[in-house]
């Protein structure tokens, strides 16, 4: 009885950092419910860091939570990850599974995110098997792969309904998807300053481009004339080459910046008619 007092006294830090551990992820889940989404992932990943090997999985869970409101997307992967290895049953598993999928989804890194969602089995689960067959169908589309796209998007609703004959339209259309083309942007507008632009549908920057290219040419003309060629070449050159050079890159990001609105279009237009079809 002699040692009671010093082996409570030894114990007693370490019921306390437990009974600190247990609070702190209680106040992580508070901060989580009040959308104080930095605190909370700093409070989770406080008690990751103090805990034993028997972490309970829903810390993990909280701090990938967290990390992805926060947009940190590689983080909140890592710990999705983590999630998995510590579930205890399989449809905890699969729906960490389907987290790691946003999370490489939101970092357009389809790849990452169609191996994530193979690993998910078959189920039984329609719910599930629904929401890995949209995930798949997500990918291919911004893989460009409109092929597989449009076969895991009309799974999605039965045949025969007017959302099922609209989706496959739009498919149908997908030529649009690809143009305008960047080199055909470029070529032009390296050929003529400003088509590039006009062909992409960038109409202001066709009508700058070339006026200010105009405008320099003209100064250019005026050194030569007043000084001489090699003053207009050091003074005036450099400047209209710097627009020259940069009207290709315009009318190259205007192409791709086209392209993105015609893709975001159409997949808005795919989502309402999924959304149709569900009521």
């Amino acid at each position: 009885m002699k040692y009671f007092p010093f082996i409570c006294l030894a114990l007693t830090p370490i019921l306390l950092l437990s009974q600190t551990i247990e609070e702190t992820q209680k106040y992580a889940h508070a901060l989580f419910q009040n959308k104080n989404y930095a605190a909370a992932l700093k409070q989770s990943e406080r008690v990751i860091f103090f805990s034993d090997t028997n972490i309970n999985v829903s810390i993990f869970a909280l701090a990938g939570n967290s990390a992805f409101e926060l947009s940190r997307f590689q983080l909140a992967f890592e710990y999705y990850e983590k999630s998995v290895f510590f579930a205890k049953n399989d449809s905890l598993k699969n729906d960490f599974r389907l987290r790691k999928a946003k999370c490489k989804m939101a970092l357009k890194s389809y790849d990452a995110a169609l191996n994530a969602l193979e690993k998910i089995p078959s189920s039984n689960n329609l719910l599930l098997a629904r929401r890995v067959l949209f995930y798949k169908a997500v990918c291919y589309f911004g893989k460009d792969n409109y092929k597989l796209a449009e076969e895991h998007f009309l799974q999605l609703i039965p045949k025969g309904t007017s959302e099922h004959q609209k989706i496959k339209a739009i498919f149908a259309r997908q030529r649009k998807f690809k143009h305008p083309k960047d080199k055909t942007a470029i070529w032009l507008s390296a050929i003529l300053p400003g088509a590039g632009q006009l062909y992409a549908g960038d109409f202001r920057n066709a009508l700058n481009s070339p006026t200010l290219l105009a405008i320099i040419a003209y100064s250019g003309v005026r050194v030569a004339t007043t000084y001489s060629i090699f003053d207009a070449i050091i003074a005036v050159f450099p400047w209209y080459w710097r627009y020259y050079m940069g009207g290709i890159q315009e009318a190259k990001f205007a192409a791709q910046q086209k392209r993105n609105h015609r893709k975001e279009a159409a997949f808005a237009k795919i989502i309402l008619q999924i959304e149709r079809a569900k009521k």
